[in-house]
């Protein structure tokens, strides 16, 4: 959490944004918000379906978080960029969640040749 990153390095803890320090925190943030994206195409491969890409309707939504994250400068900042985040994750999570769904449910209500 690189809201409480100068607390925690003050007060001995030892999460993982004062282990990696700002910038590499930062990274790692971007990472975790835009890497889910890069296993879309697989998992749809696998899973036969292009609906487990639905996801992909939410990447301006991610950039828009990545471009807020270097500007979120105080702890009120990063609190409002920690709830956007979490809603995101939920909302990627709810789409994938939907298109694994459908692309089971779909084939078994299409006619069958």
């Amino acid at each position: 959490n690189l809201r409480d990153q100068a607390h925690d390095a003050r007060v001995g803890r030892h999460t993982l944004a004062v282990c990696l320090g700002p910038a590499r925190a930062r990274r790692a943030h971007a990472l975790m918000l835009i890497g889910p994206f890069a296993l879309l195409l697989p998992l749809a491969g696998l899973a036969g379906s292009s609906l487990c890409l639905l996801p992909i309707l939410l990447w301006p939504r991610a950039l828009r978080l990545l471009r807020a994250l270097p500007r979120a400068a105080q702890a009120d900042d990063y609190s409002v960029l920690l709830i956007e985040t979490f809603r995101f994750e939920m909302q990627f999570a709810a789409l994938l969640a939907a298109g694994l769904v459908l692309s089971g449910l779909l084939p078994a209500w299409l006619p069958q040749a």
